[in-house]
């Protein structure tokens, strides 16, 4: 039993290492680190608000193909995350600076991918 007990421990510690390479990997845009790690059996999952975080589509595009979804275990909506990003992004309240078309250009890409991938828009 205490057998047992240590292999699922052993096994909870390396799930939550991969949870967490393949978030920093994905904060600092390491496609190929991400690659391994998905390889590996990381949950695509985990890296999906890290994408969003960093505003890249090619990102989260790849974590879909992985597995990734719009809905799921995630302590946050992904597809709120995004609305209210582009929010802050862009509304004067928020930020003072000129918002660059581009940038809003790739909100716009991430929700549009969401909610074609069953994304919830529910605000």
């Amino acid at each position: 039993m205490k057998k047992k007990g240590l292999m699922l421990i052993l096994q909870l510690m390396i799930l939550y290492t991969e949870v967490l390479y393949l978030s920093i990997a994905t904060m600092e845009e390491h496609t190929d680190v991400m690659d391994y790690l998905l390889t590996k059996g990381a949950i695509p999952s985990q890296g999906v608000i890290s994408a969003i975080i960093k505003v890249n589509v090619k990102i989260l595009e790849k974590l879909f193909e992985y597995g990734a979804t719009a809905r799921g275990d995630y302590s946050e909506d992904p597809v709120a995350l995004v609305v209210c990003g582009a929010i802050e992004a862009y509304e004067p309240n928020y930020n003072k600076a000129p918002p660059k078309e581009q940038d809003l250009l790739k909100y716009v890409e991430m929700l549009k991918f969401l909610l074609e991938h069953d994304g919830n828009l529910m605000l």
